[in-house]
This record gives C-alpha cells, sequence and structure tokens, in this order.
C-alpha cells in the first residue's frame, strides 16, 4: 500500500489489516485516524470484525445483515458435506510455506469440507520440507490459479493430489483476505469442489463394480450355457436309447417273421408230406385190386390206367409207380389162367 496515495484521498477514517501492521504508524504521522484490525483467524473474527466496521462507520444494521447472511452460508455449506468423506487437502504458498493451524485459510479448509494436512505441522504459515509434504500426501491441492501449475512440481507431483491431478481453484483476493464475503465464496467453492470429487470417486468404484457383476454374469451365463449344453446331450443320449430301443423292436419284429415265415413253411412242408402219404395209400389199394381181378381183366386195369392217370396229374411221381404196377398186373395175369 502507498502511503502517498492514501493520504492523497484526504480520508476521514483508514480501516488497517493485519497485514498492513507495518505502515500503520506511517500513515499516523501522516494526521490520519487509523483503525487497526487484530488477525481473524475464524469465522468467529470476522464476525467481530465486521460488526466493529458498522459501528465505526455508524451502520451497524448493515453490518447485522451482512454476518447473517455469512452464518447462514457457513451452515448451509457444513450441511452439504456432512457426509462427505473428508479429502486431505493442502494450501501451499510457494517455496514450501502452506497455510497451518491458527489461520483463516484453515477456518476455509475446514468449513468447505476437508482436513488441513499442515494444521497438525505448525501454526500460522510454516515453511515444510519436501519429506514432510511428502509425507502428508494431501489427496487434493488448492490454487490461486487456473492452470495449477504447482501440481507439476515436485514435491506436489509426486503428492495423490498431483498424480489424480486433483485441485480447486478459488479467488486469492477472497482467500487472503479475511471478510464476511472471502468467507462466503471460498467456502462455497471448496464445498462444490469436495461435492465433484466425491462424485467422481463413486462413478470409479460404480465401473469397477460393474466390471466384477459383468464377469459374475459372464460366468453365470457360462453355467447356464453348460447345463443347457449338458441337457442337450442328455437329450441326444435318451434319443439314441429311444433309437437303440426302437432298433430292438424292429428285430424283434423281424425275427417274429421270420419265425411265422419257419412256421409257415413247416406248415406246407407237413401239408405235402401229408398229400404224398395219402398218395401212396392210394396207389396200395389200386394195387390191390389190380391183383384181384378176374377174367374180366382187361376192364379193370382200364380202371386201374384212370386211377393212375388221374393220380398222375395230380402227384406226377406217383405216376409212374402206378404205371409199372400196371404192367406187372398184365404179366401176371396169364399165369394165373
Amino acid at each position: 500500500m502507498s502511503v502517498e496515495k492514501v493520504v492523497a484521498t484526504d480520508p476521514d477514517l483508514v480501516l488497517a489489516p493485519n497485514a498492513s501492521a507495518g505502515q500503520v504508524a506511517n500513515l499516523r504521522d501522516q494526521n490520519l485516524t487509523v483503525y487497526h484490525f487484530p488477525a481473524a483467524t475464524d469465522v468467529d473474527d470476522i464476525a467481530a470484525k465486521t460488526e466493529r466496521t458498522g459501528r465505526l462507520v455508524g451502520n451497524c444494521e448493515a453490518a447485522t445483515e451482512i454476518n447473517n447472511e455469512m452464518n447462514e452460508s457457513v451452515d448451509d455449506v457444513e450441511n452439504r458435506t456432512a457426509d462427505l468423506d473428508r479429502p486431505d487437502a493442502l494450501y501451499p504458498l510457494g517455496g514450501g510455506y502452506v497455510a497451518a493451524d491458527q489461520t483463516f485459510i484453515n477456518e476455509i479448509m475446514q468449513i468447505g469440507g476437508t482436513t488441513n494436512v499442515a494444521a497438525s505441522e505448525g501454526d500460522g504459515y510454516p515453511q515444510l520440507s519436501n519429506e514432510v509434504i511428502l509425507q502428508t500426501n494431501p489427496e487434493v491441492i488448492l490454487v490461486t490459479d487456473s492452470e495449477a501449475s504447482i501440481l507439476g512440481q515436485e514435491p506436489y507431483a509426486s503428492t495423490s493430489a498431483g498424480m489424480n491431478n486433483n485441485y480447486v481453484v478459488l479467488n486469492s483476493n477472497y482467500l487472503n483476505q479475511p471478510a464476511p464475503r472471502s468467507v462466503i465464496e471460498s467456502t462455497e467453492t471448496l464445498a462444490t469442489g469436495v461435492e465433484d470429487l466425491h462424485s467422481e470417486s463413486e462413478t470409479d468404484d460404480g465401473r469397477e463394480s460393474s466390471g466384477s457383476d459383468g464377469s459374475s454374469s459372464d460366468s453365470d451365463d457360462g453355467d447356464e450355457d453348460s447345463d443347457e449344453k449338458d441337457k442337450t446331450t442328455v437329450d441326444e443320449d435318451t434319443t439314441a436309447v429311444d433309437e437303440n430301443t426302437t432298433a430292438i423292436d424292429g428285430n424283434t419284429t423281424a425275427v417274429g417273421e421270420n419265425q411265422t415265415a419257419t412256421n409257415m413253411s413247416a406248415e406246407g412242408n407237413t401239408t405235402e408230406i401229408e398229400s404224398e402219404s395219402r398218395s401212396h395209400d392210394e396207389n396200395n389199394e389200386t394195387g390191390g385190386a389190380d391183383g384181384a381181378v378176374d377174367a374180366d381183366g382187361e376192364q379193370d386195369v382200364g380202371q386201374a390206367n384212370t386211377t393212375s392217370e388221374e393220380t398222375e396229374s395230380e402227384t406226377p411221381g406217383f405216376g409212374i409207380v402206378v404205371t409199372a404196377l400196371a404192367v406187372l398186373g398184365f404179366v401176371f395175369m396169364p399165369l394165373r389162367r
């Protein structure tokens, strides 16, 4: 701050923040009325500062309204992040300096839903070594430039935040100046960043879970396919058994048919034998008749010949026998006379 520029405005009252403590004496040396605010490290300090300002400028009502708005915003942000996992965060200032405990920035980080890993390393703005920063291993880093260039620098590049490119951009004009508007804007921005990180984490977990279910489902589908194949095999085996049974039935039928054919053949042979037996008996009877012929032998022979011819027409093999017997009859007839 330029003391000359402040003096040139001819102010009635100069409100000096804690950061301008070194210039307060110079301003007063210029016969200016200066009120020097102490450092504000939490929301209560900021609320008291706002109320004091309202009284100094004669506008206590406006100061009260601003404090109410700030308190409502803090309550809303805390409710939004109450059920979320609090990521470990770090706000580096460069050169190893960080915002630690008992600072306004630490208050913003707590309200916004994070845990300041530097808070356990000291108060104010200590300088940490690279080894300590790596040990704290923040999951998200707060930056004031949209490029987040510090994530590409060591030791921050080797932290979880650097490797996963997790950061939240905050407005330096709000973040570095303790005031109601700074609290409202910074905590809401940080809470939104925490919600986004939480949503991305849930999405990644869902993809991994889906991949596992997808494997289990494939395994189940494979088991179902295997069951279907086994069932098909059983059905095919059953069909084969049925076909074999049918073949056996067919063979049985064929055997039955063969048996029937054999029986028919046997019956036919029996019939033929019986026919031959009857023909033989008839021939014997005819021979007897030929042996008993008398003087009328020619007439008897004629009858025998007729019988023989009829028998021959029915059974050719026996006709020859009958003819031979008739010849013998003619030979023996003269002898008998």
